[in-house]
């Protein structure tokens, strides 16, 4: 992915522009386009777990319960659920 529509966004294309990335936050919250990589690993046959990492202590419960339900909306989609 190389910023030409793929995962990657161009630079001063993020929200916060001007002001420092987060460096951690839910996913699907960031600066990463998680849709692809999804899609890309379902049509590759991938049947596995998927697994979360959160690490902003503000609030663990939410970040990590946004997290899964943004990756099992993303999933239902890529999967035409």
């Amino acid at each position: 992915m190389n910023g030409s529509g793929g995962g990657v966004r161009r630079p001063g294309a993020f929200p916060w522009h001007g002001r420092p990335a987060p460096e951690h936050c839910a996913v699907g919250e960031g600066v990463i386009d998680w849709a692809p990589i999804v899609e890309e690993l379902l049509l590759g046959g991938y049947d596995g777990y998927w697994a979360i990492e959160y690490e902003e202590s503000d609030d663990v419960i939410r970040g990590t319960r946004d997290s899964a339900e943004y990756l099992r909306r993303l999933i239902a989609e890529a999967a035409g659920a």
